[in-house]
């Protein structure tokens, strides 16, 4: 692969928060702790506690999360390493989460956990006193199916047809057997790494009863070789030892208010991710319900169901796994679960973390290092002979298709036949006989205005129609800028947002982790293009 990057800025697809973060501007400084480098990991690091029983309770939830979804990690020497490592005091993790999409979901989640083993792994080669460990957070407790049940192979969209109302992580693989076989048809077509990918996806979904197991199985698979650790956080045990924070977030609804002021200053200058509510948790039992509070008792809402104040926290206390927290809580008890030292995000991630600073003061937890993950566009061989032969430049690729398309064909013709000679000429022109026009008679000055406006429009629609035809001179470039951003941008889309990682597992096979871990750069400072 030859990898080329160009600045974020330059992409026009992050927003202006983000853009100041990695900028490290002072208008950002109070809304985070450290900086979003090596030196701030290693601050973080060296200020970072973490009970020793909890260090226990993880690394043996782990083990039998790993025991109960069948990975043997007997054949598995470095994520076995990695976990009993948590048990002591001088490991640390580095995090990255998502939800648990088909087939490893659209690529960037695949950037995502590449992004936190290559931060693991310059880390603790340049330093002896701690060990940093990636984890990947499987977001097992999010019931949006809708956003995970398809993906992208080709242009096509292959989709999970079935009901779900509660915790994706506990659904049954009912209904994924067609679904591969859909994509086995497709990849008949195909030689290579074909039969890997099938044994691949086999493996995770038709050989696992659960949906959680089969995705902490995918991910096994490609990346236990570099030690990755997976957690669901949908573990009893776990969320016994959150118990205090949730039990203060029902009574005194903290969250809301500490992440309303805090969103309140984000505010001023920036637009805000999310907004809270009063309580800012679930009850996870059949389904996955908001919880209100109408000033006397609790309410499930979709349900309409009533519990007593009482009644609920003795729930909480005989049953925690009934608890879940939302999108701001959540960050919360990922923190208090992992001896954590640094979150790897996307754009819309960091964004809301922002807002999250005061209330992990407000539950006395450590905020840890926010930072950027890779963000990747690949171009196939027929791609690059494309950008070469039309001498785009990698900032071009990042462009709606009228734009470049309107832009490429301007460079190509000649200023006389885009009349700007001309242009110029009228306007020297115009202004000699407006001046002289209105020396004669000033009420002339609307009428020469109107006049004005008019040429001016004609000109440029005059302009329009020789670039129209130049365009259909070059219609055979034009067409191959159409079909470069179809591949590269589907939909207008950021290929990252919408492909998944199956045709880039086709080129390259097993080869595909290593590469891309040679390639990425942390902490990331550019919009990397890779050439396969």
């Amino acid at each position: 692969m030859k990898v080329s990057g160009i600045p974020f800025r330059s992409t026009n697809k992050f927003s202006s928060l983000i853009l100041d973060y990695l900028d490290q501007k002072n208008s950002l400084k109070d809304f985070y702790r450290y900086s979003p480098s090596i030196e701030g990991i290693l601050e973080a690091a060296n200020a970072r506690q973490f009970e020793p029983e909890q260090r226990g309770l993880l690394a043996d939830r782990l083990l039998s999360q790993y025991d109960e979804g069948g990975i043997d990690l007997k054949k598995s020497k470095l994520t076995a390493t990695n976990i009993e490592l948590l048990r002591e005091e001088n490991s640390l993790t580095i995090t990255t989460g998502h939800q648990l999409n088909l087939m490893g979901g659209p690529l960037y989640s695949l950037y995502k956990i590449l992004s936190v083993i290559k931060l693991t792994r310059v880390l603790n080669e340049q330093q002896q006193d701690f060990n940093f460990i990636p984890v990947f957070w499987m977001a097992t407790e999010d019931h949006d199916f809708e956003e995970v049940d398809h993906f992208y192979f080709k242009g096509e969209k292959y989709q999970w047809n079935r009901d779900s109302k509660g915790a994706v992580g506990r659904l049954d693989n009912e209904g994924l057997g067609s679904i591969l076989d859909q994509l086995k048809s497709e990849l008949a077509n195909y030689s290579g790494n074909a039969e890997k990918v099938i044994q691949l996806f086999t493996n995770s979904y038709l050989k696992q009863d659960k949906y959680a197991n089969s995705c902490r199985t995918l991910y096994h698979q490609l990346f236990g070789d570099e030690g990755l650790v997976i957690i669901d956080g949908d573990d009893p045990e776990l969320k016994r030892s959150f118990i205090p924070e949730f039990r203060k977030e029902l009574s005194q609804f903290s969250t809301e208010s500490s992440v309303n002021h805090q969103s309140e200053a984000l505010g001023k200058s920036y637009k805000i991710q999310v907004n809270p509510r009063k309580i800012n948790l679930f009850y996870l039992n059949e389904g996955r319900e908001r919880i209100e509070f109408d000033g006397k008792d609790y309410i499930l809402v979709d349900s309409k169901k009533k519990i007593l104040d009482q009644d609920l926290i003795a729930e909480l206390e005989e049953h925690p796994e009934r608890f879940s927290p939302n999108v701001l809580m959540r960050p919360m008890y990922q923190e208090k679960i992992l001896p954590n030292v640094a979150y790897i995000g996307g754009g819309g991630e960091i964004a809301y973390w922002l807002q999250l600073k005061a209330n992990f003061d407000e539950f006395k937890l450590d905020f840890p290092v926010l930072l950027l993950r890779n963000s990747i566009v690949y171009l196939k061989e027929k791609e690059s002979a494309i950008v070469n032969e039309l001498q785009l430049d990698w900032q071009q690729l990042f462009e709606r298709e009228g734009d470049l398309v309107k832009s490429w064909v301007t460079d190509q013709s000649s200023e006389e036949l885009l009349i700007k000679k001309e242009i110029s000429d009228f306007h020297d022109l115009w202004e000699g006989l407006k001046k002289k026009s209105l020396k004669e008679d000033a009420s002339l000055g609307p009428h020469v205005e109107a006049q004005e406006v008019r040429l001016q429009k004609w000109l440029e629609a005059l302009k329009d129609k020789l670039i129209r035809s130049q365009r259909r001179k070059n219609e055979v470039q034009v067409n191959k800028i159409k079909s470069l951003l179809a591949e590269i941008a589907p939909n207008g889309s950021l290929q990252e947002r919408r492909e998944s990682m199956i045709e880039l597992l086709l080129i390259k096979g097993d080869q595909l982790v290593p590469e891309l871990l040679e390639k990425m750069e942390v902490p990331t400072k550019e919009f990397l293009i890779l050439e396969v």
